[in-house]
């Protein structure tokens, strides 16, 4: 009689790799958790590990999320893709294409993803090139799947940077190139703990309101704002939306102005930012239902409608406890943290 496994065993080596699975065999691991979920990362290349370390920094630390199946991510080093071409940015943006479930990014000849986004699964392909860019690896696959899976599990997005104060969070929402991340800045340089400078997501709990960020530990600036922040702003660059933005590391730059723990704060306050004339910065209460409008349209990038109904949902819940506002920016610093100070105050104040 054959032995099947000694037989298999003792020919294995004798056999050509046809499907090339020795060299996609992955035999590197690693796990971490996002805003309380875990994580798995399945690869060959231990570059591709440095990628994902970086990208576990930028999630709120959470309590773990029982009951949920951990997202995995596997990525490919193909050796027959491109070693070389391939700067600190992208000459191209990655393309989307999205249908159900179904995700895929493609930034060829360096990386072509596909991920499902109920089974919390990802398979990628990526060049030597892009390896040996962690930076890069980390921001467009690691990051983009990984918030595209957090939001099929119902958690609500607001496009705001969220600071925190004496246990009040304090979210600042605007339209791009308002000057969220200048505002955020100068608070943590004073007395305030910045949460994340973009992205706040929701998740309703028995205890609350939880408030996640993304990306933790960073602040993002635009290029003539960056001497407003001698000393900080000396950071790698990269390209959001049209524009170059300098990232402050804060974890090393400004260590107490940061926080990367998630948010249950007994009191909420949400601003939205406008552009105004003279140096002065004012405040005045706002209608949350005319601000929703507003911030819908950045706040809901998803667009398929049961992810859209719970992120209204989300947003609800956080309108519904949250004190609402409008800020018109003046171009004084000093101002700009008085009237946030005196916000958090109760003072009264009233937009010109």
């Amino acid at each position: 009689m054959i032995n099947p496994e000694q037989f298999v065993t003792s020919h294995m080596r004798g056999l050509s790799d046809f499907w090339h699975r020795r060299e996609g065999a992955c035999d590197l691991d690693l796990a971490y958790a996002a805003y309380g979920y875990d994580m798995i990362v399945h690869t060959n290349d231990g570059r591709v590990l440095d990628a994902a370390r970086l990208s576990a920094l930028r999630y709120s630390q959470s309590d773990h999320v029982d009951g949920r199946r951990a997202m995995t991510i596997t990525v490919l080093v193909d050796a027959g893709l491109a070693s070389e071409g391939l700067g600190d940015e992208w000459t191209q943006p990655p393309r989307y294409l999205a249908s159900g479930p179904w995700m895929t990014i493609r930034a060829l000849p360096h990386l072509f993803a596909t991920g499902h986004m109920e089974n919390w699964s990802v398979l990628a392909i990526i060049s030597p090139a892009l390896a040996a860019q962690p930076r890069l690896l980390s921001r467009h696959l690691f990051d983009t799947m990984t918030l595209n899976m957090i939001m099929w599990d119902g958690l609500g997005l607001v496009h705001a940077s969220c600071l925190v104060k004496d246990n009040t969070a304090l979210l600042l929402g605007a339209p791009h190139n308002t000057g969220k991340s200048t505002t955020a800045l100068i608070l943590a340089l004073n007395g305030y703990r910045l949460l994340c400078d973009g992205m706040t997501y929701v998740r309703v709990t028995s205890n609350g309101l939880e408030l996640l960020g993304y990306p933790v530990g960073e602040a993002k600036l635009r290029q003539d704002v960056v001497d407003l922040f001698p000393g900080l702003a000396n950071g790698e660059t990269t390209l959001v939306r049209e524009d170059i933005k300098t990232i402050v590391d804060l974890r090393q730059m400004l260590p107490d102005g940061m926080t990367d723990l998630s948010l249950i704060p007994e009191r909420v306050i949400l601003c939205h930012l406008e552009r105004g004339e003279g140096e002065s910065t004012a405040i005045e209460p706002a209608d949350p239902v005319a601000l929703l409008e507003v911030m819908w349209p950045e706040s809901s990038f998803v667009d398929e409608p049961h992810i859209m109904r719970s992120n209204a949902q989300a947003l609800g819940e956080l309108l519904s406890t949250a004190e609402v506002y409008r800020a018109r920016l003046g171009t004084a610093i000093p101002e700009i943290r008085l009237a946030f100070d005196r916000l958090l105050a109760g003072e009264r104040q009233e937009l010109a």
